[in-house]
């Protein structure tokens, strides 16, 4: 009879059931329990950690601190080279984060084989870090150094006086940097290899000045030259010249819109004058030569050929009054 009663399967059920569940509770609770002290060992190392970082920034700090000192003192010992007077390079701390910190020597200044004497950070033998290197030429670099190049954030000053100050990579000027020449002169923007490459503005001291893209040292793309007289290029520019398509603007208002080659009005282009005349058609080496027309503020037009910057072949002549008359001119000059 027992064996055929449901209420007691139903309560067995009920009863595994509950331990079934109630067993992983206990079980995660003694693992815990069991894990606890490795908890407060990592917490304890972590919090040791941060605390030996701390220390750490401190001290890299004040080492920092003081190397920068000892070379603002030993870079205004050094008689300045040229004639303009300079502020003392700001070292800063660019190489907070190098790897190699930790390595670091400072060293007293030192002749090398070359004449040139270095004071800075050492790692082995070779420069890194931070230092100033005076050459037998009598010019200075002031800056970072990687490896025993000049690399990084550095201000070099010429026996001449001319200098720049900006990135530097396997001691050559490279990335964004300030050239001042020695009659004033300046640039500012980016250099690869030791020359202008990439965007930039250069400025002189008669107020004239371009801006637009460098390539190998020499302007080379779209760029915009302005002169001291108020004359206007903007446009293409190729190996240092103007050259391909651009807006020459004179001082006195005459412009031209067109092709250039070498500094030269050259293809398809437009003159504009101040009084209204309009000449639209070809150029060679800055004269109008081949198809072209010249429209006059009284009305005429004149279209047809041209040589040597003259009315030259045959052309046709509109006048104000709708009237067309066609003929043939020779220098300038209609012959029929």
């Amino acid at each position: 009879m027992g064996n055929n009663c449901t209420c007691w399967k139903h309560d067995l059920q009920n009863q595994i059931e509950q331990d079934r569940k109630s067993k992983p509770r206990w079980q995660s609770l003694e693992f815990l329990k069991s894990q606890e002290h490795k908890i407060v060992k990592m917490q304890s190392w972590i919090r040791g950690w941060q605390a030996r970082q701390r220390v750490w920034k401190i001290q890299l700090q004040k080492y920092n601190d003081s190397v920068n000192e000892q070379l603002r003192t030993y870079s205004a010992s050094v008689i300045n080279v040229g004639s303009r007077q300079q502020s003392p390079f700001d070292f800063g701390i660019d190489d907070i984060n190098d790897s190699l910190v930790h390595q670091k020597v400072l060293k007293e200044p030192m002749k090398l084989e070359n004449g040139a004497t270095y004071f800075g950070e050492w790692i082995n033998d070779l420069r890194h870090g931070k230092g100033i290197l005076i050459c037998d030429d009598g010019s200075k670099y002031e800056g970072y150094f990687y490896q025993g190049n000049a690399h990084g954030r550095g201000r070099l000053i010429h026996s001449n006086g001319e200098i720049y100050e900006g990135q530097w990579e396997n001691d050559e000027a490279h990335g964004q940097g300030t050239y001042i020449h020695e009659d004033g002169a300046t640039y500012i923007g980016q250099w690869e290899h030791d020359l202008q490459h990439g965007k930039g503005c250069e400025k002189w001291p008669d107020g004239s000045y371009f801006e637009g893209i460098y390539k190998h040292g020499k302007k080379d793309g779209l760029g915009k030259f302005v002169w001291a007289d108020g004359a206007i290029y903007d446009g293409e520019f190729r190996n240092n010249n103007i050259d391909g398509y651009g807006k020459y603007t004179w001082p006195d208002g005459k412009q031209y819109i067109g092709y250039w080659q070498n500094n030269k009005k050259n293809g398809k282009g437009k003159y504009i004058w101040p009084d209204g005349k309009v000449y639209e058609g070809d150029f060679v080496f800055d004269q109008k030569h081949g198809q072209g027309t010249l429209r006059f503020p009284d009305g005429r037009v004149y279209e047809g050929e041209w040589q040597q910057d003259k009315q030259h072949g045959r052309a046709i002549l509109k006048l104000p009054n709708g009237k067309t008359s066609f003929g043939e001119w020779k220098n300038g000059i209609r012959i029929n």
